[in-house]
């Protein structure tokens, strides 16, 4: 919930409510029905748990804890319930964003996992993984996602960069400040190499605008008066 200027309360639904709701739901249900629901939902399940540890791994690095084989311990205390293939999976994945060089390029953290909103066009909230300093002087938003495959599909990535976008219209009303731009760092399970993925100028603008759309979008269709 929001208090907005005048005292009432607004629910907002989340960036990635917005994006679920109005994107292309076809490749879901055409994927569901090739590969079986029974083993969609196996993926599904596994693809979680160890997105939810990688982005551990990450908050437990970037707040403090540097040493990789005490990252590793903390996973066996803390996710007993997951199994072990998961977690070797998910603590690769971190490794080939700690290994390839991309946390060398960081100068100092600002926030991790920090609720934000934003009231524009109907409004909207979400949490963004990471804001840092770089060592360029710029100040960004960076978003962590694990991937099968680097063959990444070029949709998938164009909602990624419009989910950074409502993160910086967010960080932008919630803060009071314009970050520099934004970054998507991506670990695939089959290459030992980060895929970074820049957004800001232009792109960044058109973005913004195309996902304040589906928010426009979103509220004429599902907000309650």
């Amino acid at each position: 919930k929001v208090v907005k200027e005048d005292g009432t309360e607004s629910v907002l639904p989340s960036i990635t409510k917005v994006l679920d709701s109005m994107g292309d739901k076809d490749w879901y249900k055409k994927w569901v029905e090739k590969v079986g629901k029974e083993t969609a939902a196996a993926i599904s399940k596994a693809s979680a748990h160890r997105g939810t540890m990688m982005h551990h791994l990450l908050d437990w690095y970037f707040g403090g804890m540097i040493d990789k084989e005490a990252l590793r311990a903390e996973m066996d205390i803390r996710f007993k319930t997951f199994t072990d293939d998961e977690k070797e999976v998910a603590f690769k994945l971190f490794s080939v964003l700690y290994d390839g060089g991309v946390f060398d390029t960081i100068r100092d953290v600002d926030s991790i996992e920090k609720s934000i909103y934003c009231l524009e066009n109907g409004g909207f909230w979400g949490k963004t993984d990471f804001v840092c300093e770089k060592n360029d002087g710029g100040k960004i938003i960076v978003d962590f996602k694990s991937s099968k495959s680097v063959h990444t599909k070029d949709a998938k990535v164009e909602k990624y960069k419009l989910q950074l976008a409502g993160y910086w219209l967010a960080w932008r009303e919630t803060m009071g400040e314009s970050l520099s731009g934004c970054e998507l760092w991506i670990a695939h399970e089959d290459s030992d190499i980060p895929e970074v993925i820049e957004l800001n100028g232009s792109e960044l603008r058109a973005k913004c605008d195309e996902f304040l759309n589906m928010v426009t979008m979103w509220h004429e269709q599902y907000a309650q008066p």
